[in-house]
C-alpha cells in the first residue's frame, strides 16, 4: 500500500462516492475503483458496499479510513518538516 492508497480510502469514504472521489484526486472513476479493488484484494476485506450509488464503508473500510486519516497525517507533516531543514542538516544534492 501507498499513500495513495490511503488518499483514495479517505476520498470514497468522505464523499461515498467513486466519482466524487475521482474528481476531488483528480482522477478517473475506473481508477478510483481498480485501486479499491486492488486494495481489498490485497487486505482479503470488503472495503465498501455499493448502495445505489453510494459507496458505504464497512467495518473494515470505516478501520482503514481512520488509520488512513492518521497516515496521511503523519506523511504530510514529515513532508513539510523535511522541507524546513536547512541544507547542513541533509547535505546538498549534487547535480
Amino acid at each position: 500500500m501507498d499513500i495513495s492508497d490511503f488518499r483514495t480510502v479517505i476520498a470514497v469514504t468522505e464523499t461515498g462516492s467513486i466519482t466524487a472521489a475521482a474528481k476531488l484526486l483528480c482522477r478517473v472513476p475506473s481508477a478510483i475503483k481498480t485501486r479499491v479493488q486492488n486494495l481489498e484484494h490485497h487486505l482479503g476485506v470488503v472495503l465498501f458496499i455499493k448502495t445505489g450509488r453510494r459507496f458505504i464503508p464497512t467495518t473494515a473500510g470505516l478501520a482503514l479510513y481512520e488509520n488512513a486519516l492518521k497516515i496521511v497525517e503523519l506523511v504530510t507533516t514529515a513532508e513539510q518538516q523535511a522541507a524546513l531543514l536547512p541544507p547542513s542538516w541533509y547535505g546538498v544534492k549534487k547535480a
